[in-house]
């Protein structure tokens, strides 16, 4: 066991909790969200003490603290922390310690960004957001503050409390929400509509258009684009993006052939369901272009499972792996787009891609048919004249 310096400190299961001073929720994943369909964060209370402790989590994971913090007296105070992990620190709202990426040393200060004046005996919400990557045991975690009348030192347990505010404890639930939506696969990665990311892993299918008869690529697909190289129609959407979206293209450099794209999500967010149906003289030579990359600079390693039917996968650190099926027409080899890019032909019916398992053409469109029945609904909500301004607001909060 690793010795855990005093501030922000977890208790071995063994050792028995006297007061509830810091609150903590740790995740199986470096993105503060959990790695399989059925976990949820758990929230334990610690207690600060220089103490033989167990590590906040085991790497890949994320830790989170709360608190409230009394200042010590009304005066520039300067926080840093002690950690051998990735770290960021919020007082009062603000952001005064920026390091979230690890350093790789094994024990570091991380100074604050910036001083704060606090008034004495106020008391503000922190937050402490831990990470690590790779494995061992972490060597300390400690928060310390420094004033013009506070001598340096590691920030006492008197000084802490565990209990936020009705209006703290809504702000934080309503942050991690948008952080971490229940809707696990988005539209929000802006160059191209046909991209869809598993969010927050990062993990994302670019998908585009095709011709087979001489390689050319469409490239993103662009938000109401009406001119060359092709002219994009959007369709209805939910505000997330996924839960329906429609998008049409026509006369891709003139070629005969337009392609409605729509999605839903199924497993409660988690999976995505992506079909293509087409309609003119050229589609016999078009296909959908289904590239997987990594976003944000995330970490994940993309390849081509050697068996059951994925086009290709990614296993993210602290998520399970994402694999993606085909639909509709056999995935061909498309090594202008990357190693892994395969082609879908859309000459012989509608194609598309699920996550998470195979699913036929057919149980899609009726999933895909209901959800835009749903966003239908919606719409006729806000009657006649108000839904054709309520569309595109959630085209614009979609993508």
């Amino acid at each position: 066991m690793a010795r855990v310096s005093l501030a922000l400190t977890i208790l071995a299961s063994a050792l028995p909790v006297a007061k509830s001073d810091v609150s903590l929720k740790t995740w199986p994943s470096t993105a503060f969200a959990c790695g399989t369909p059925s976990c949820v964060a758990a929230a334990t209370s610690t207690t600060i003490a220089a103490v033989q402790a167990s590590p906040p989590c085991i790497a890949p994971c994320s830790a989170r603290f709360f608190a409230m913090l009394t200042a010590p007296a009304s005066e520039l105070v300067t926080f840093w922390v002690v950690s051998d992990g990735g770290v960021n620190l919020w007082v009062d709202d603000h952001l005064v310690v920026d390091k979230g990426t690890e350093s790789g040393s094994p024990q570091r200060n991380l100074t604050a960004e910036l001083r704060l004046p606090l008034v004495g005996g106020k008391v503000y919400p922190i937050r402490l957001d831990y990470l690590r990557t790779t494995g061992g045991a972490p060597s300390s975690l400690a928060l310390w503050w420094s004033g013009n009348t506070t001598a340096p030192s590691v920030v006492p347990a008197a000084a802490l409390t565990a209990a936020p505010t009705a209006a703290e404890a809504a702000r934080v639930a309503l942050k991690e929400r948008m952080l971490n939506p229940p809707v696990s696969w988005q539209t929000f990665y802006n160059p191209s509509m046909g991209t869809h990311v598993n969010m927050p892993s990062g993990f994302a299918v670019q998908a585009t258009l095709a011709d087979l008869t001489n390689n050319d690529t469409l490239g993103d697909i662009i938000v109401f684009r009406r001119s060359n190289p092709a002219i994009t129609y959007v369709g209805a959407h939910s505000y997330n993006g996924s839960d329906f979206t429609e998008l049409r293209l026509d006369s891709w450099k003139g070629r005969d052939c337009t392609v409605v794209l729509r999605t839903t999500v199924a497993t409660g967010g988690r999976d995505i369901l992506f079909l293509a149906a087409s309609n003119g003289t050229a589609c016999a030579r078009m296909a959908l272009l289904l590239t997987p990359t990594m976003l944000w600079a995330r970490d994940g390693r993309l390849y081509a499972p050697p068996a059951g039917g994925a086009a290709f996968a990614a296993d993210c650190p602290g998520f399970l792996t994402t694999s993606i099926f085909p639909a509709g027409a056999a995935p061909q080899p498309f090594p202008k787009a990357g190693p892994l890019a395969v082609a879908l032909p859309l000459g012989g019916g509608p194609v598309g891609y699920s996550s998470g398992s195979a699913v036929p053409v057919a149980v899609m469109e009726t999933a895909i048919d209901d959800a835009a029945a749903r966003q239908e609904a919606i719409l006729a909500r806000w009657g006649h004249e108000l839904a054709p301004l309520y569309e595109p607001i959630a085209s614009i909060l979609a993508w």
